[in-house]
């Protein structure tokens, strides 16, 4: 679970950074709304150190075990779909297919994302 957590977080932060190198290429400057994500960066490292210290802590209780865990995939899951929306979202902008605020606006987007991860077998976790 401790590797889970830790490759989920990673690869949220690596497609977060390149989401925002492609946009930062496409507009040469960073506005509001990237720096609003470069501002989420370090509480991603800290939410991970907090869920990393808190999985270490014995727990007899089962179903509060279970929860945690159900807790944890719902996390990482929804960092790792709003990471991916942030890289389509640099993407689709770089390519001249509108801003980033039209496009982020749009449910298309979410939507194509999480239709990918679920008909790629990676499961979402909330489901469960």
């Amino acid at each position: 679970r401790l590797l889970g957590i830790l490759t989920g977080i990673l690869s949220s932060t690596s497609l977060t950074f390149g989401g925002l190198c492609v946009q930062q290429l496409s507009d040469r400057d960073i506005g509001n709304f990237q720096l609003v994500f470069l501002r989420m960066i370090p509480h991603l490292f800290m939410a991970s150190i907090w869920l990393i210290k808190t999985q270490g802590e014995k727990n007899k209780n089962l179903n509060a075990l279970r929860t945690r865990d159900k807790l944890f995939n719902l996390i990482n899951s929804a960092i790792y779909t709003s990471a991916v929306v942030m890289l389509v979202a640099g993407l689709r902008t770089m390519a001249g297919m509108g801003s980033i605020y039209s496009i982020m606006s749009s449910g298309r987007l979410v939507l194509v994302v999480i239709l990918s991860r679920i008909f790629l077998k990676e499961s979402l976790n909330l489901i469960k």
